[in-house]
């Protein structure tokens, strides 16, 4: 179901739907969807989303997409570790200045086991995948995550250590 859904979603952003739109109705439609998935499994989630952010020139539906992609790795890479220990999401939205232009960065943080360091710089190719290999796992979720971010101009880097978590930071040109 989620193939058909990305799919529909990057055809409705080919036809150039991108409207001048805030990322915090973006960021709460992607936490909704997993609303009984952290019940469920026991999944913490904190957003700290700024007042008043700037709006960014994006396709709504194709960015959804994306944080719900992110949310759902956050969960997997979570669902792997001791049961004991507390799982978290803090989705952190903010404005930043960087070379006197303003940008909206968005920050998915989990604190599960981190990725290993020799994975970081083939996270976002088409194929890879730190998951291992299953019907669910094709390796292309972020690559498209990293293809969505930058058709509206922008960057997805991620941070990680093992053993303490992962965070994934989106800049958006406001």
């Amino acid at each position: 179901i989620s193939e058909i859904i990305e799919l529909q979603q990057r055809f409705i952003g080919e036809l150039g739907t991108e409207n001048l739109s805030s990322i915090a109705p973006v960021i709460e439609s992607a936490v909704k969807i997993f609303e009984e998935t952290f019940n469920k499994k026991a999944v913490q989630l904190i957003t700290e989303i700024e007042p008043n952010l700037p709006e960014i020139l994006i396709d709504t539906s194709m960015m959804t997409q994306v944080y719900i992609n992110l949310i759902k790795n956050a969960v997997e890479a979570m669902e792997s570790q001791n049961e004991f220990k507390e799982k978290k999401i803090v989705i952190r939205a903010k404005t930043e200045k960087k070379e006197d232009k303003r940008f909206v960065v968005t920050e998915v943080t989990d604190n599960g086991p981190g990725i290993a360091p020799e994975h970081l710089s083939k996270l976002f190719k088409f194929g890879f995948s730190t998951k291992e290999k299953s019907r669910h796992s094709r390796g292309y979720g972020l690559h498209s995550c990293n293809e969505t971010v930058k058709k509206y101009g922008g960057t997805i880097e991620v941070k990680s250590k093992l053993g303490e978590g992962t965070t994934f930071i989106i800049s958006l040109p406001a």
